[in-house]
């Protein structure tokens, strides 16, 4: 029996004032998972190139 865990990850995007924020982008994914295994990586405001590793995100699928 494989048991899935998904991950959520969120980010404050600094270069966008529109940016959506790090709490409801967590709540939107938790509730298309619809009550499913998750765990939850997020980055406070942060400027981060395509290239550079997550700091928080160890672990998750970025």
């Amino acid at each position: 029996m494989n048991i899935r865990e998904d991950a959520i990850y969120g980010r404050q995007s600094v270069d966008r004032k529109d940016s959506i924020s790090i709490e409801s982008q967590i709540e939107f994914c938790k509730y298309e998972l619809r009550g499913g295994n998750f765990r939850q990586y997020t980055d406070g405001p942060v400027k981060i190139g395509l290239n550079q590793k997550h700091p928080t995100a160890r672990g998750a699928l970025v």
